[in-house]
């Protein structure tokens, strides 16, 4: 992320009424964190019905 998001971030927060520490809290789990292959489920059939459940009774949109 390049500095004008960052600022741009920051300052949304704060307009929603994040306290400063928060953000910079935040900003440093961000920057310590790495993504790896296990972040990202593969969807296995249960999860595939449990979104259309969610769906058919009106608590998704497609």
């Amino acid at each position: 992320m390049d500095d004008k998001t960052i600022d741009y971030i920051c300052e949304q927060l704060l307009h929603a009424g994040w306290k400063l520490v928060k953000i910079e809290r935040l900003y440093d789990f961000l920057q310590g964190y790495i993504s790896t292959i296990q972040d990202r489920a593969e969807p296995d059939m249960r999860h595939l019905q449990f979104l259309r459940w969610l769906i058919s009774i009106g608590k998704l949109t497609e």
